[in-house]
């Protein structure tokens, strides 16, 4: 499965977020979409989870306008997570997880839905939280959780709103390994706003930079990632520096 937008422009309040932004993903691949807070990275993940829809241009699956696919079959190949997890009713772990299901049954729970559950929760290792309620987790477990539901859906593509937004190291670190599993053990294709530049050039395939409206930078982490990108980008001089696990960014001063 190929995801396409084209040319997508949005608006808020008459104000353009974005404008002929044109992106393609590929299945097996992780994008990371990076730039300075309120430039529109989660109103992007959203216009392609089909929440938002773009003013003008459109987002293509396989060719086909994802305004012309039935919200439950568009479930069956996009899992979204979004940035916060809200929790307004006493709901477990387990129970959280099958909602991912909702998209393969009506009324009835399947024998193979609980089997897909099972082997979730075995996989990203919370088979000691399925009974726990949700709104009793820390922050590191329910994004596992929501990770989990997303992948019961079984999607093709995962769109993912700052998963490691609020996350000590352990945790950051723990969610990024799971999202890299996806890509390469579910072929899936992983889009993901994040705000942390050093987990994006580490764990990303590519990166799509919104430097500001109309103004877009693609490519390799080292490619984007230029002392000269990130003090146009963000108003500060940084130094670009190699690790054992491969590019760091260092902040150093605001530029003059």
């Amino acid at each position: 499965m190929k995801m396409k937008a084209d040319k997508i422009k949005f608006c808020y309040q008459d104000t353009a977020v974005f404008d002929e932004l044109s992106l393609e993903i590929e299945k097996g691949k992780i994008i990371s979409l990076v730039g300075p807070n309120g430039i529109g990275k989660s109103t992007l993940i959203k216009c392609l989870s089909n929440i938002y829809q773009a003013d003008s241009g459109f987002v293509y699956l396989d060719g086909k306008n994802t305004l012309s696919i039935e919200a439950k079959e568009l479930a069956k190949e996009l899992g979204y997570v979004p940035q916060t997890q809200r929790n307004s009713f006493s709901i477990s772990v387990y129970e959280s997880i099958l909602l991912g299901r909702k998209p393969y049954f009506n009324w009835k729970v399947r024998q193979e839905d609980k089997i897909i559950v099972q082997e979730i929760l075995e996989k990203l290792n919370l088979q000691k939280l399925a009974e726990r309620e949700v709104s009793n987790l820390s922050g590191g477990e329910m994004q596992k959780v929501a990770i989990a539901r997303s992948l019961a859906q079984k999607p093709s593509i995962f769109l993912l709103d700052e998963p490691t937004s609020n996350l000590d190291l352990n945790h950051q670190l723990e969610v990024m390994n799971i999202i890299t599993e996806l890509a390469k053990e579910e072929n899936a294709a992983v889009v993901m706003a994040i705000h942390d530049l050093n987990l994006a050039a580490r764990f990303s395939d590519y990166i799509f930079l919104i430097a500001e409206k109309g103004k877009y930078i693609s490519g390799k982490a080292e490619e984007v990632f230029t002392e000269e990108n990130m003090e146009a980008t963000y108003g500060v001089k940084v130094e670009i520096v190699e690790s054992s696990k491969g590019m760091l960014i260092m902040p150093i001063e605001l530029s003059s």
